[in-house]
């Protein structure tokens, strides 16, 4: 089974929500559309880790994925890992704002992080086409 349809549902459920400005719930779709393209890359490349205690299976997942790739390719990467690292790490961090915090995530903001989705989506993509 692939993460494939799940991701690209979660793309279009994310620019649904941004064009109609569920910004909150648009941010929690982007991350988890980031997530499931990282957890397709973990599966089409038979990467598995001890997910026994299920605290920090994200992060688990995401280091994975970073490491993995990032070893496999350090010399032809056209991507760098510590600033794909930041970018995934911040758009997690705006999704527990969204869903777990009072404050509602704000146009200004929801552009900002939609930026910071869209170069996600096109790198990690281009990574899942290698």
């Amino acid at each position: 089974m692939s993460y494939e349809n799940k991701y690209k549902e979660s793309k279009k459920s994310a620019d649904f929500l941004y064009e109609k400005k569920f910004y909150n719930a648009a941010v929690n779709r982007y991350y988890y559309c980031i997530y499931q393209m990282i957890m397709e890359y973990n599966r089409l490349n038979k990467l598995n880790y001890n997910d026994s205690e299920k605290e920090g299976t994200h992060e688990k997942t995401i280091d994975t994925f970073l490491n993995n790739y990032f070893d496999e390719n350090y010399e032809q990467s056209e991507f760098n890992k510590y600033d794909m690292e930041a970018r995934i790490y911040s758009l997690k961090d705006q999704r527990k704002a969204a869903d777990y915090t009072t404050s509602n995530i704000i146009q200004a903001k929801c552009n900002e992080i939609n930026n910071n989705f869209n170069k996600l989506y096109g790198d990690i993509h281009k990574i899942l086409l290698l």
